[in-house]
């Protein structure tokens, strides 16, 4: 059994080419997993100490810029930034109804 060098590394020559390669190995489903879970963290870390829908609104803004970032850099598709959105935009409503 001989040793593939799948990702080929050894062009790499910054950050951004290890995770695009990475990123296209998984099938683009890289970015998406990361961005799930520091979504999930930020709402964790702060759902102690401020109302879950200003933890909603503030934490999918920042997911989708991170989103909007990735998207630029090739990273993901259109989809995973429409999920954070329309997170943002029914989370807003809601503490634009019912403010504390």
């Amino acid at each position: 059994m001989g040793l593939y060098n799948v990702t080929n590394l050894t062009a790499a020559n910054n950050i951004l080419e290890v995770t695009t390669a990475a990123n296209q190995l998984t099938g683009g489903f890289l970015f998406p997993i990361i961005l799930f879970l520091l979504y999930l963290i930020i709402i964790i870390s702060s759902i102690g100490r401020n109302d879950i829908r200003k933890v909603l609104v503030a934490s999918s803004l920042f997911i989708a810029l991170i989103g909007f970032l990735g998207l630029a850099l090739g990273l993901c598709e259109w989809w995973v930034i429409l999920i954070p959105i329309i997170i943002f935009a029914g989370s807003l409503i809601a503490l634009l109804i019912k403010p504390d």
